[in-house]
């Protein structure tokens, strides 16, 4: 998917999330294209725009959570959190990137206890489905 694809999809999104505001299939297609909109930005190093995507993508699932607070919400605010340190990681600031993956974890940690879904925020990661999450082999 091309990035004017990705923003074609955004735009209807926030159109019927515009539209239906209390509909959550409305608010999960947002979620999803803007998720996406942020991996595909990542991924051509256009930080600034990924950045842009992935914040609004947490305020909009730290708000969803207040109003709906579930462990789906639970999920998607950890996984948003990843996203959010992924790009600042990438941006080289390190000490906000380590403030969005331990925020992560406490939520999770705090949401599911000791049988969290996630062992540790690098397992979490490699749950979601982004192209951004490509590992170099290992040198020997």
């Amino acid at each position: 998917m091309t990035r004017e694809d990705i923003e074609a999809e955004l735009a209807l999104a926030r159109a019927r999330a515009r539209e239906r505001p209390e509909d959550l299939e409305a608010e999960k297609a947002l979620l999803l294209q803007l998720d996406r909109l942020a991996a595909h930005e990542l991924d051509r190093g256009a930080l600034e725009r990924a950045l842009n995507a992935a914040e609004e993508h947490l305020a909009r699932t730290r708000a969803h959570h207040e109003t709906h607070p579930t462990g789906a919400a639970s999920k998607s605010t950890v996984l948003s959190l990843l996203r959010v340190g992924d790009v600042h990681m990438a941006r080289g600031d390190l000490d906000q990137a380590l403030a969005a993956y331990g925020e992560s974890f406490g939520l999770a940690s705090d949401a599911y206890g000791p049988s969290t879904p996630f062992s540790s925020p690098c397992d979490a990661a490699t749950e979601r489905s982004a192209p951004s999450r490509k590992l170099a082999p290992v040198q020997r």
